[in-house]
């Protein structure tokens, strides 16, 4: 702003360098030419300090207006760089719960899924304990069926030797039968 305000003065001196033109008289200048030129200047300077003081004064109001704009830009930054941090906090905070909840499930799973393969080992032993009895019954069986069929057979056999037996007994006493009703009808 200062460095502005020199180039204006050194431009209005320069210009009126230029401009400046006094006629001689016997004894060097015209005074009144000199003292309405320095009048004219006077105003000119006048008028030039009251714009540049204008525009200083609006200057300064706009100057103000952007510190009030800085200021309130710093104190919405540090705002959202609090409430920033407030989120990361809370997303930190969040994740730690997450990765303890997420832990927990874990090991609630992994011992879970220990004594499932425990009962698994169990039902296999007993599985197996199962196929070795029933493979032995399975044995056992045939080799029951085996000997009831036999003895089976042998029953079937026997009975139906009695069966022959009485029916050849059974035949002797009819025969008897007869023999000794035609002796008594004789």
């Amino acid at each position: 702003m200062g460095e502005q305000n020199d180039n204006a003065i050194d431009d209005l001196r320069a210009s009126i360098e230029q401009e400046i033109r006094f006629r001689t008289a016997f004894s060097g200048y015209d005074k009144n030419e000199v003292r309405e030129y320095i009048e004219a200047l006077k105003e000119e300077c006048r008028q030039a300090v009251s714009s540049l003081e204008a525009e200083n004064n609006r200057l300064r109001a706009e100057n103000e207006a952007l510190k009030q704009s800085a200021g309130e830009l710093e104190k919405q930054k540090a705002e959202a760089r609090n409430e920033e941090r407030r989120k990361r906090d809370a997303e930190l905070k969040m994740q730690e719960s997450l990765v303890i909840n997420l832990r927990a499930a874990n090991q609630r799973l992994t011992d879970d899924n220990h004594a499932k393969q425990l009962e698994i080992a169990d039902l296999k032993e007993q599985l197996s304990t199962v196929r070795t009895v029933t493979a032995e019954g399975s044995a056992s069986l045939s080799d029951l069926n085996l000997s009831l069929q036999t003895m089976l057979n042998d029953q079937v056999a026997e009975c139906r030797h009695l069966i022959d037996a009485w029916k050849n007994e059974f035949g002797n006493v009819i025969e008897e039968v007869n023999r000794r009703v035609q002796q008594q009808e004789s």
